[in-house]
């Protein structure tokens, strides 16, 4: 039988979380029969890199036991899921979002909210086992689909923690620095366009209106919503304040993360939101940096006992979206007056992305999960 290289052996190997998923899913594609996985076969995106007919030669050729599915997308689902309950396969499931509620929150067309709604009922109810990323998918999976929490388990991405701990700041930046890492996706929301990160430029603003003017908001990131950003920072009269990086490479990645003094990670009253892990906000952690962050799912769990929790945006509502940057405005100048406070957060948030993400604990954890499902 054709031996394949162990996802194992290649997480612990990824340069940082944007592209664990990029990685895992191509370990996905070739499979992996080494180690303790036994016969597990492990397959990437349906309709991305593999075809139906693939999928069909690899249960034919390999026979595996196990089937481990990663985000199946159009066309391929939900036609996959029932064959392989039909050839009496187990299923396992692997996600790390709620892809009905992210196209709902992008506007995307009802066609396609409710179709991936249908995917992902019978992505949760016909499969055997469930990994989920972030804490608070558990608990939203659970409620939303009545789905019994043992067939759960939370195995949040690795991260290449060394890469961000070791990395120094080149950059000459205006201190402090309030950083934003994410594509810069659009959102658009009760006849709104806005984009992601839209919220600090709106604390830029408010930093300024309180007399704050020694600072810097980096954004760093790409993505449709770019152009969108600078206008509203033209708007706001912030734009001397704000940096775009655009695309940053891989060997600069890391440093830019640590120019950043405190990290913003966004959160909208959406059940897609409480699901995410949230790998930007992992590596602001494993930065040593103090994590503004909304008080729900994966930043709940990992920043639970620190006093930089908000409650999510609601973004259908005007009076909500101020109370929001308001909350995070106070936070930011806290820290900013504080710098004991930042450093000690940032410190413990280090020690938390060391327990939690590392690639050791990934394979722990991967190992743990199929020595039971085996």
């Amino acid at each position: 039988m054709t031996e394949y290289p162990s996802l194992l052996l290649m997480s612990t190997a990824l340069p940082d979380a944007r592209n664990v998923r990029r990685r895992v899913q191509m370990t996905y594609l070739v499979a992996s029969k080494t180690g303790y996985f036994g016969h597990v076969e492990l397959i990437e995106r349906s309709g991305r890199f593999v075809s139906f007919l693939s999928y069909i030669k690899v249960l034919a050729t390999e026979k595996p036991k196990v089937v481990h599915i990663f985000e199946p997308s159009l066309p391929v689902f939900p036609a996959i899921f029932l064959l392989l309950k039909i050839l009496g396969k187990k299923i396992v499931y692997d996600s790390g979002d709620l892809h009905h509620m992210n196209a709902k929150r992008r506007g995307r067309s009802k066609l396609l909210y409710y179709f991936l709604s249908l995917n992902e009922f019978l992505a949760y109810k016909l499969s055997d086992a469930i990994v989920v990323r972030g804490a608070g998918a558990i608990e939203v999976i659970c409620t939303k689909y009545a789905v019994p929490i043992t067939k759960i388990t939370r195995i949040p991405d690795p991260v290449e923690l060394e890469r961000f701990a070791l990395a120094e700041c080149k950059q000459d930046f205006k201190r402090p620095v309030l950083g934003f890492a994410s594509s810069l996706d659009l959102i658009l929301s009760h006849g709104r366009t806005l984009a992601r990160g839209w919220e600090l430029i709106h604390v830029a603003k408010n930093l300024i209106n309180l007399g704050v003017n020694d600072f810097t908001i980096l954004i760093i990131g790409r993505g449709p919503g770019k152009k969108v950003l600078e206008e509203l920072a033209n708007a706001l009269g912030v734009k001397e304040h704000v940096i775009f990086t655009g695309y940053v490479s891989e060997s600069l990645y890391p440093e830019y993360i640590n120019c950043i003094d405190i990290g913003i990670y966004e959160s909208y009253a959406n059940s897609g939101y409480e699901v995410m892990a949230g790998t930007k906000m992992q590596e602001y952690m494993a930065a040593g940096k103090p994590v503004i962050a909304g008080n729900v799912g994966e930043a709940r769990y990992a920043l639970g006992d620190t006093e930089l929790l908000v409650q999510p945006c609601d973004l259908s509502s005007d009076t909500d979206m101020e109370r929001y940057i308001d909350e995070i405005t106070k936070k930011v100048i806290k820290l900013i007056k504080e710098p004991e406070l930042r450093e000690s957060l940032g410190n413990r948030n280090k020690n938390k992305a060391f327990e939690e993400y590392s690639p050791s604990v990934f394979e722990r954890r991967i190992k743990n999960f199929y020595s039971k499902l085996i």
